[in-house]
């Protein structure tokens, strides 16, 4: 596995010249050549625990993750199921009926990064950019229930 580091630093300044709105968005990424979407997600989490002066990865059985900054991301790996995702309805910007996204991906940018001050047209755009040849994704939705069931 490689982490694109140039890719991940230059990121921001990418979106802006190419007047993307990337204002206030807060999630936390990484850039990473890898085929296997677990091991991704062990290295990028691996990446921000350092990030915060932590060494390695906490195991747990626990089933909740409440949110603190100060401690080091913790991982279930019973819990670390994903499924395959259309790309149309990962990349979807439609709403559900209770005026909620159809797609977690675009709930991720709109509602629980509260601050960002990008437009559907910039998540596209952000999108298109990064996803250039989405016909060759593919896109595994990782289970982000809080009542999942361990099989």
């Amino acid at each position: 596995m490689k982490f694109l580091e140039k890719e991940t630093d230059r990121f921001v300044l990418t979106m802006v010249e190419k007047n993307i709105c990337m204002k206030e968005l807060v999630l936390t990424y990484g850039f990473y050549h890898e085929e296997s979407h677990k091991e991704a997600a062990l290295a990028f989490v691996t990446a921000i625990n350092q990030k915060r002066g932590h060494t390695k990865i906490e195991y747990t059985d626990r089933v909740n993750f409440p949110v603190n900054l100060r401690k080091t991301y913790s991982i279930n790996q019973l819990l670390m199921q994903g499924f395959i995702i259309e790309g149309n309805v990962f990349f979807s910007t439609a709403y559900d009926s209770d005026k909620k996204y159809t797609s977690d991906y675009a709930t991720a940018f709109f509602k629980l990064s509260s601050s960002y001050k990008g437009e559907e047209k910039d998540f596209i755009q952000l999108n298109n950019h990064i996803f250039g040849n989405r016909a060759k994704l593919i896109i595994y939705q990782w289970n982000n229930t809080k009542d999942s069931k361990i099989h």
